[in-house]
């Protein structure tokens, strides 16, 4: 085994390592209670999020502070695919991965994904979490 593909593989089990207390080793299915915040300094239109292979949704605005109502979805990943539009700019975040390897699928439950604009030029960064009550309950 070449030095290099030893280095991959050992990369590849320590990253799997750090993600083995959020994740599961099959592709997760079931209920996801998804809410959207505006982070932003910005009004946010057509925010689409795609949280999964086939799960979807989009939202027509998201005011400057808000939260979105619950949306169920059938899968999640940690990072979700995000596009919305800013005083006329379309911004995405998308996982690099799309939606294997290194964003691996998270256990069912509530998650709020965090959306902030920042920078100049404007970059739309994604954040996720879950609900404080949730994460008391998971412990």
């Amino acid at each position: 085994m070449s030095y290099h593909m030893w280095v991959a593989l050992a990369v590849a089990g320590l990253s799997g390592a750090g993600c083995a207390h959020r994740t599961t080793s099959e592709p997760a299915t079931g209920d996801y209670r998804v809410r959207v915040f505006n982070d932003s300094p910005y009004a946010l239109s057509n925010v689409h999020v795609v949280t999964g292979q086939g799960a979807e949704f989009t939202l027509p605005r998201l005011e400057h502070g808000d939260l979105s109502a619950e949306r169920v979805v059938s899968r999640l990943h940690e990072a979700p695919a995000v596009t919305v539009t800013v005083e006329g700019d379309t911004l995405s975040s998308l996982p690099i991965e799309g939606f294997t390897g290194f964003n691996p699928p998270l256990a069912p439950g509530s998650y709020v994904i965090d959306l902030a604009i920042v920078g100049s030029p404007r970059t739309l960064q994604v954040t996720l979490s879950r609900p404080v009550e949730d994460a008391a309950i998971a412990r």
